[in-house]
């Protein structure tokens, strides 16, 4: 990829991010409507982040490849099963010692886990931080000078 190429690409991402995270809060400021369907408005919340994100990705790098660039044509499976590992010291501590407030309701409970987890890494570690650094090269800052 060419240098202003890349720049470019970079600049969709950051909007695309900056789209992706804040529209929805802008849009409410100036457009104001009620979802009633508990279910309609968790799709409703996620498709601001995976719209764009689907989007800005095909468009750059081609549809066929989306999955790939995200860094999850690995699969889903895989990957929750990973999570579940690593997390099953807090979530078997958390079974023993915790206590559930509220009567929950199963989609409640999915948009607040499951649903959250997996959007916030989609959107910041395989969207933003990963084209970012891996297709576009950003790579960390090293501009300091730590020898004097």
């Amino acid at each position: 990829m060419i240098k202003q190429r890349k720049i470019s690409a970079s600049i969709i991402i950051i909007l695309t991010f900056l789209i992706a995270f804040y529209g929805k809060k802008i849009l409410s400021e100036f457009l104001t409507f009620s979802i009633s369907s508990e279910y309609l408005n968790v799709a409703y919340s996620y498709s601001w982040w995976i719209i764009p994100i689907v989007l800005a990705t095909g468009l750059l790098f081609g549809f066929n490849n989306i999955l790939k660039t995200l860094g999850i044509e690995k699969g889903f499976f895989r990957g929750f099963v990973f999570a579940l590992i690593t997390v099953s010291p807090m979530l078997i501590s958390s079974a023993i010692i915790g206590q559930v407030a509220g009567n929950y309701k199963l989609i409640s409970l999915l948009h607040s886990t499951l649903f959250a987890g997996f959007a916030e890494e989609l959107l910041f570690r395989g969207f933003l931080f990963g084209i970012l650094f891996r297709k576009l090269c950003w790579g960390f800052y090293s501009g300091f000078n730590i020898r004097g």
